[in-house]
């Protein structure tokens, strides 16, 4: 009831398309880090994408961005938890580190109704240094940008 009441509340964004296709980043984290993250941001900028961090917008404005996203892609974390005000249909694409994976955003996204998709990152080391969540991690690219193609069609 509370995302029900929060998505009723919140007035969309003016801005059409703005915020429609976002990449969420994780801004000044020692851990779950993409080690090639700039490789990665300057791709998805070439596909329409926005990068944007949650960390410079307040939780209403968080909201309402994830309310005018068709496209979303993000590096598993609490950013996750406002794919719960997506509207249905939204398309998602989670990026998980290699020995870490968990299933919660996944069943979220089946209960708003969410395109959700995941993507599980090449390790850095071969075996987690400290707790397999905490392990930084590499993105193929490649695949990420045939992903886009192929199965959002873009």
């Amino acid at each position: 009831y509370l995302y029900e009441d929060a998505k009723d509340n919140v007035l969309s964004f003016n801005n059409a398309g703005y915020f429609e296709k976002i990449y969420i980043s994780r801004r000044n984290k020692n851990i779950r880090n993409i080690i090639n993250e700039k490789e990665l941001l300057f791709s998805l900028e070439n596909q329409g994408f926005r990068t944007i961090y949650f960390e410079d917008y307040s939780v209403i404005d968080q909201i309402k961005i994830m309310q005018s996203s068709s496209h979303i892609i993000a590096i598993h974390g609490a950013g996750m938890i406002n794919c719960n005000f997506c509207k249905e249909g939204t398309k998602v694409l989670e990026l998980f580190p290699f020995y870490y994976q968990c299933g919660f955003a996944y069943m979220n996204a089946n209960m708003f109704r969410l395109d959700y998709d995941y993507y599980i990152g090449e390790p850095v080391n071969k075996l987690w240094k400290e707790r397999p969540i905490m392990e930084n991690f590499y993105v193929n690219i490649e695949i990420i940008l045939k992903f886009i193609k192929t199965k959002w069609k873009m």
